[in-house]
């Protein structure tokens, strides 16, 4: 039999058709470079509040911006992990976020813990000793909590940073376990977000009632005799339970909301509509960064709940395909860049600013101190 030879217009044509996408395939997020855009916000107010600048009082809300955009981050991968092949595979999971976090933590310590050694005082030796085995568990949050010195008065130590951390990791532990035991089947994704608006409001709620009334300081609590004076705002401030609701929200976040699958084309006046609410979302937050105080009733009553919800607005704009100028601004090379350090500059700039004692808001005092030693 002769062989049959195609013509050359045939396979232009066959590899044209290949590149075509497959009608069956789900939208998926992708990256979004915007949402290092939020990151990078985030982070630029906590660097500002660790230095010590009182106009920015109210910088370490920028770390729950974080918490949302982790919850809404993680659970998204979840979800399309469970959709693409019915399973979720924890080993990996765990694998990439641990390669990810793990070594850059273990070299700031390591680091850290060698300045101390050397060029530390007594104060911080102790302080390192006391910190070391919490920062390394990932359980930071909780050795605060119930340390022989209060979160928020003394001598800032070097480590004080890695509770927010130690929340997060213990979020990564926990929740694709609980993920797995209630949305292992795609199917009533809108219900089980609805619940976890419901539950992340409870924490909300709790939150404010425990700081109303004085407790865990005012009332029976088996561990009272380990906790310090300040327990309440300590804990309030400190623990997963009481800090989990933006994490929570976030999650919610993600069963109910996946612009990607619309269309491209915009309809009626969605894309100003969902600029203003990214612009007053951003307004909320700028307003927290600016008038909050960590040891404020206000901040665990009402100024907490308003970030969460103002954040969680803030991220379900910046990855809907219509809101172009929430997109641009977010998404911009600047933003982008600044979020993608996140992380690192998370870590590094607080104990930094500690060894150069960088900390009090005034960089031209730091300086003519001469404050940092040589290393």
């Amino acid at each position: 039999m002769a062989e049959v030879i195609q013509h050359p217009a045939l396979e232009r044509l066959e590899r044209l058709d290949s590149r075509r996408p497959d009608p069956s395939a789900r939208p998926s997020m992708g990256y979004q470079p915007s949402l290092d855009g939020v990151r990078a916000m985030s982070v630029i107010a906590v660097i500002l509040y660790h230095a010590g600048f009182h106009w920015m009082s109210g910088g370490f809300f920028g770390v729950e911006v974080f918490f949302v955009v982790s919850g809404f981050l993680i659970t998204s991968l979840l979800i399309e992990e469970r959709d693409r092949v019915h399973r979720v595979d924890l080993g990996q999971f765990w694998l990439r976020r641990w390669r990810r976090l793990l070594p850059a933590l273990f070299m700031m310590l390591a680091v850290i813990g060698v300045w101390a050694v050397f060029w530390g005082g007594a104060e911080q030796h102790t302080q390192m000793r006391r910190d070391y085995p919490w920062g390394i568990l990932y359980l930071a949050n909780w050795g605060q909590i119930f340390s022989q010195v209060a979160y928020f008065s003394g001598t800032p130590t070097l480590f004080r940073h890695l509770w927010s951390l130690a929340v997060e990791e213990q979020w990564y532990l926990i929740w694709p376990v609980v993920f797995m035991l209630i949305a292992r089947r795609a199917g009533a994704d809108r219900a089980r977000g609805r619940t976890l608006v419901g539950v992340s409001l409870m924490v909300m709620i709790g939150t404010a009632v425990a700081h109303l009334a004085g407790w865990p300081t005012r009332f029976f609590n088996p561990f009272r005799w380990q906790m310090q004076p300040v327990d309440t705002t300590n804990f309030l401030y400190l623990s997963t339970f009481t800090r989990c609701s933006g994490l929570l929200l976030g999650a919610a976040l993600a069963f109910l909301w996946r612009p990607w699958k619309v269309s491209p084309t915009p309809r009626g006046d969605a894309p100003a509509m969902l600029d203003r609410v990214a612009i007053g979302s951003v307004l909320v937050l700028l307003l927290a960064f600016l008038t909050g105080h960590v040891a404020n009733g206000a901040t665990y009553v009402f100024m907490l709940p308003m970030v969460t919800l103002a954040s969680a607005a803030l991220v379900a704009v910046v990855v809907h395909p219509w809101a172009n100028l929430a997109r641009t601004v977010f998404g911009a090379q600047p933003m982008v860049e600044i979020g993608k350090r996140s992380y690192g500059l998370y870590l590094w700039t607080w104990p930094i600013s500690r060894i150069c004692n960088a900390y009090a808001g005034s960089w031209p005092r730091s300086t003519r101190k001469r404050a940092c030693p040589p290393t």
